[in-house]
């Protein structure tokens, strides 16, 4: 409510941590259209299926298979889909208040015959995209990896038009600590398919754990690809909601500017605390003795009514308080 949306809003943001698409299509059902539009913004922000699977290979190569580094995805997606609608809601565009409350029908447990069904019709869906989209971009990756200007380049990867794009663009990222060409493509292949990042680091890279400065890098990489623009088909949902072609290109923006911004702070965190932390600890303690410093000066100004003046001795025989 504070951010602008009402209890429609719920589902659409939930059911996206399914499918961004579906997350997306469900804001139909929101009838004040700046709470629709603010919805269909943050939808693509949460982690759908095919991040978690990103999350979860990080989680394993990376992390040592910590469960902490991809739970803590989820809330590091709430928290900016939270900070990002309250930005939202000052433009006159987005802005309102929603008042509506949606109740929640009778849950019941379903049964074995339509639990099966849906899981032979998901899985058909995943085989269905893995076995086009994905492959086809595993081949695309492999045609710009094998051949570049001078014809086929066999293991000679750095004359390759994937590595020419992937160097040409790597500085873009400089700033968030994966500035490698490997990474920068696997981000490019993202907005094909977001588990393509997966197949597309481990085409170009033997070890992706070196791709990375250190584990806070690795970690704004993760969540660079959790809030960035989603895959095509999320993408072409959007603009088919949204209707407008400049708003579009206004939430790719917004979405691309908001990942940028939350993984340069993960790293820059990262690298305080990594080659700074006497310095951070030096100023947390310094702060602390200047605001004890501040209240003991402000005491001493201004002392308990119920003291009795002189003396010290407070009436109520309770505890001082300014």
């Amino acid at each position: 409510r504070s951010i602008g949306l009402s209890g429609k809003s719920v589902i659409p943001l939930t059911v996206s941590c399914g499918c961004a698409v579906t997350g997306i299509m469900a804001t139909r059902n929101i009838d004040r259209e700046s709470e629709r539009k603010t919805t269909v913004f943050l939808a693509p922000m949460m982690p759908c299926s095919a991040k978690t699977a990103v999350f979860g290979w990080f989680s394993k190569v990376l992390f040592n298979g910590s469960a902490i580094v991809a739970t803590s995805m989820y809330f590091l997606s709430i928290l900016t889909v939270v900070v990002s609608g309250r930005i939202l809601a000052k433009n006159k565009r987005f802005s309102g208040e929603g008042n509506f409350i949606l109740e929640i029908p009778t849950l019941r447990p379903p049964s074995i015959k339509n639990v099966l069904i849906s899981l032979i019709d998901r899985t058909k869906d995943f085989l269905i995209k893995a076995g086009s989209i994905i492959f086809l971009v595993s081949l695309f990756l492999w045609v710009l990896k094998s051949f570049g200007i001078n014809g086929y380049v066999g293991e000679n990867v750095k004359e390759s038009f994937l590595y020419l794009i992937g160097n040409t663009l790597k500085y873009i990222f400089y700033p968030l600590g994966f500035n490698s060409w490997e990474t920068t493509v696997s981000v490019i292949s993202g907005i094909f398919a977001k588990e393509a990042v997966i197949e597309t680091l481990e085409i170009v890279s033997l070890t992706p754990s070196t791709l990375f400065n250190d584990s806070y890098s690795a970690y704004a990489f993760q969540a660079f690809i959790l809030l960035s623009p989603p895959c095509i088909s999320a993408l072409a949902v959007a603009r088919r909601e949204l209707k407008d072609n400049k708003l579009f290109l206004f939430m790719i923006t917004f979405q691309f500017i908001v990942a940028y911004i939350v993984a340069l702070i993960i790293n820059t965190v990262g690298k305080l605390i990594i080659y700074s932390s006497g310095l951070i600890l030096s100023l947390v303690v310094g702060i602390i003795i200047l605001i004890l410093a501040v209240k003991c000066v402000m005491r001493l100004k201004n002392p308990c009514r119920n003291c009795v003046k002189g003396d010290g001795k407070c009436l109520k025989k309770k505890r001082c308080t300014i």
